[in-house]
């Protein structure tokens, strides 16, 4: 069992979006690289990202989406984290596609806007 950063992705309102990372082992500038799809999105419910310590279970720091930050069009951008311990700072790398719409292009995707939500970082 390793102690590091991981973080969580969720729709806040439905416990069965949650879905973690792997547990990083930089402390400082952890890459995930994770993609994960929310099945069954609704237009209207927002994403939340919390980034917590592996050991302690200790809040990071946390991104919250409205909605219309990221649907329909996507979103691709570094939104600074909230909630951090002790005042630090810190950001998070996004990259948001809706399949069916013109962005979700840069990656393949199946099925209808209606439906489906991909969210990761592809480097």
């Amino acid at each position: 069992w390793e102690d590091g950063p991981y973080a969580l992705c969720r729709v806040p309102s439905r416990a069965d979006t949650e879905k973690a990372t792997e547990i990083h082992t930089d402390l400082k500038n952890p890459i995930w690289n994770h993609s994960q799809e929310i099945k069954d999105y609704t237009p209207g419910d927002p994403l939340e990202i919390i980034i917590r310590e592996s050991g302690n279970q200790i809040m990071l720091g946390r991104v919250f989406l409205p909605s219309d930050r990221f649907y329909p069009e996507g979103l691709e951008a570094d939104m600074p984290l909230t909630g951090t311990v002790r005042g630090a700072t810190g950001a998070l790398g996004l990259r948001i596609v809706v399949p069916g719409h013109h962005a979700a292009d840069k990656e393949p995707c199946r099925g209808s806007a209606g439906g489906r939500l991909r969210a990761g970082r592809q480097r």
